[in-house]
């Protein structure tokens, strides 16, 4: 009988490993993710469901390990994770990786930050934490969504511990047989309903914190010398049995491993909030702003079969709160098409009778061209038939993701509101400097200043 080879577990546990850091063009693209969530994190202060976050991590308490925003006080690395992971998710304007349906950065970068801070990493240990991540968290979300997936499960929530685990593992450089028992438990430790995009509750946020401070946990308990399942991908009862995960899911999670340019780079980032599948249809509504709302008779939105079937997509109101707002495809339109824009104003207007009634009269329609486009696009158009009879139309082959330059005009506009000006600078240029640095200690100290007042981030 033929020897069994290594588990998915272990291959993927010993590419990572051996990952001896990655070049300057991903080094900048760690950067921008890093600018990208720190701007998250600050534009939340103030909102609701963010002091709720913070008066559930001041219930905190052990060891001073890592900051949280806002709290004015450091916490254990894990409940620093969860806090500042739920909060980068509040905008749901944080990176996307496409074709695994996943917000990587909001998990691993929160996680990877914490350990960092606790370990004291040196900044080219925390680089090549991030890589991995993001790396294992986009593969096996990926790969867990073929076959006959269920999509009452989130990939975010499914993939996020154990991306998690495998950044910490490599970041701490541990033995093979920990960092894959720490994947193991990554994926024990990994959940996420969808239910939330029906009711207009608030899961959606705690997903990315519990994948966060899960990761954290899982190579915690490695380390201490418990032991996980090696199968715990591929075997009966593994993950992806469990999550109805096609034959496929294996060779997905390893096709190009090792030799395919890392995930990080295929990560995009949004040009303003909501879920992934309203972006284009909204950025075309935008365009077509300025045809009053009580002269369109009915709206047509071509898009693809993945944003029409995404739970809570294809919605139509009423809405419950903002949460669903941002999720629905119908009310982004109506939004953009009423106020010409789409930001966190716009959907505290979820009840906005207005509004409401012009999302009531936008129908989706699915292009098969559409669809052979996606993921590699998300192409959209709208049509708006007027009372009069006549029509007016637009369209867009993509979302229109933000660049280099704009995600770091995004940072400085957010961190100016927090951070006295030669601040931004220092954080800005630590970013993208990490690779150089004995230790993240720098960058800790700064993030935990605002307006000058140490303690307060």
């Amino acid at each position: 009988m033929a020897e069994a080879g290594p588990s998915l577990a272990r291959r993927l546990v010993r590419r990572v490993l051996a990952d001896g850091g990655p070049p300057d063009a991903i080094r900048d693209q760690v950067a921008l993710c890093l600018l990208d969530h720190i701007a998250n994190c600050l534009a939340v202060r103030g909102l609701p469901i963010a002091d709720a976050i913070l008066r559930y991590a001041s219930r905190s308490s052990g060891a001073a390990e890592a900051h949280h925003w806002w709290l004015g006080r450091r916490i254990p690395a894990p409940d620093a994770a969860f806090g500042n992971a739920a909060l980068g998710h509040l905008l749901i304007r944080d990176d996307m990786h496409v074709p695994s349906g996943s917000h990587i950065g909001v998990v691993v970068i929160p996680a990877m930050l914490a350990l960092a801070q606790r370990e004291s990493l040196s900044g080219k240990d925390l680089l090549r934490g991030v890589v991995a991540g993001y790396e294992i968290m986009a593969r096996t979300g990926m790969a867990v969504r073929s076959g006959r997936f269920n999509p009452h499960f989130r990939p975010t929530g499914l993939s996020g511990a154990l991306g998690v685990a495998a950044g910490c593992a490599t970041a701490l450089r541990l033995d093979e047989t920990t960092a894959v028992h720490a994947l193991g438990f990554g994926a024990n430790l990994s959940a996420g309903l969808n239910e939330w995009t029906r009711t207009g509750a608030q899961e959606v946020y705690i997903h990315a914190g519990s994948a966060a401070r899960n990761g954290l946990i899982a190579v915690d308990m490695a380390r201490a010398g418990l032991a996980a399942s090696e199968t715990i991908l591929e075997g009966i009862d593994g993950m992806f049995a469990a999550y109805g995960s096609g034959p496929e899911a294996g060779d997905i999670l390893t096709d190009g491993l090792g030799t395919a340019p890392p995930a990080i780079a295929q990560v995009e980032f949004k040009p303003f909030a909501g879920c992934n599948y309203i972006l284009t249809p909204v950025a075309v509504a935008q365009a077509l702003h300025g045809v009053p709302p009580n002269e369109i008779e009915a709206v047509t939105i071509r898009t693809f079969t993945a944003a029409r079937a995404y739970p809570g997509c294809d919605c139509a109101g009423p809405f419950a709160s903002a949460t669903q707002a941002k999720m629905s495809i119908q009310f982004g339109v109506a939004a953009a098409l009423q106020l010409g824009t789409v930001d966190e104003a716009a959907y505290a207007r979820f009840a906005d009778p207005m509004i409401v009634d012009l999302a009531q009269r936008c129908r989706l329609q699915i292009v098969p061209d559409f669809d052979m486009a996606y993921p590699a696009r998300q192409p959209a158009e709208i049509t708006l038939h007027r009372r009069d009879g006549t029509e007016c139309h637009a369209g867009l082959p993509d979302v229109p993701w933000l660049g280099a330059d704009a995600v770091r005009c995004r940072f400085r506009d957010e961190a100016r509101h927090h951070y006295e000006s030669g601040t931004v600078r220092q954080i800005e240029a630590l970013a993208f400097s990490l690779s150089d640095a004995p230790d993240c200690r720098a960058l800790f100290e700064l993030l935990e200043t605002v307006n000058g007042r140490p303690g307060d981030a």
